[in-house]
């Protein structure tokens, strides 16, 4: 069974806020005083995309870039995310450039993603659900990608 090291995930200074930010216009953020994330966005951002991509491969050798390993990792995902936001009852864009460092001689594979995803209504709840939705993507993209690396080697 392969296992994998999912981190660092980076993400913008912009987004690294206990509130949820959103687009207001091309140029305008807005930081709702009212509506905020549970946890540290990154550290989440890091663990739903591991727990993703360990029900797409599947695996249970699954560890996360803060998290103390004794077994050995075939694969190390690194991304940094450039954009994930939009407008409420708009679009959200993930903008994100990833690598895969396998850990024997096989080639570094890296990738960019921009995908998009429409807020079904203009409330919070649907704004993170389609963010939600468009991490799914994104791991998806990173897990065919492990697994196309599994089938040339």
């Amino acid at each position: 069974m392969v296992a994998i090291k999912i981190g660092p995930v980076t993400i913008p200074d912009t987004l690294d806020q206990p509130q949820i930010v959103t687009r207001t216009g091309s140029n305008t953020l807005n930081l709702s005083e009212f509506h905020r994330w549970g946890g540290d966005l990154r550290d989440d951002l890091e663990r739903v995309l591991g727990g993703n991509i360990a029900i797409l491969l599947p695996t249970n050798r699954m560890t996360l870039s803060q998290e103390i390993t004794l077994m050995p990792i075939d694969f190390q995902i690194i991304v940094n995310i450039r954009e994930l936001g939009g407008e409420l009852g708009g679009a959200v864009t993930l903008n994100a450039d990833w690598l895969i460092k396998p850990y024997d001689d096989q080639p570094i594979v890296a990738g960019k993603s921009v995908l998009q995803e429409t807020v079904l209504s203009a409330d919070y709840h649907e704004f993170v659900a389609a963010q939600n939705r468009l991490l799914a993507m994104f791991s998806r993209e990173i897990a065919d990608a492990i697994k196309q690396q599994m089938t040339d080697h």
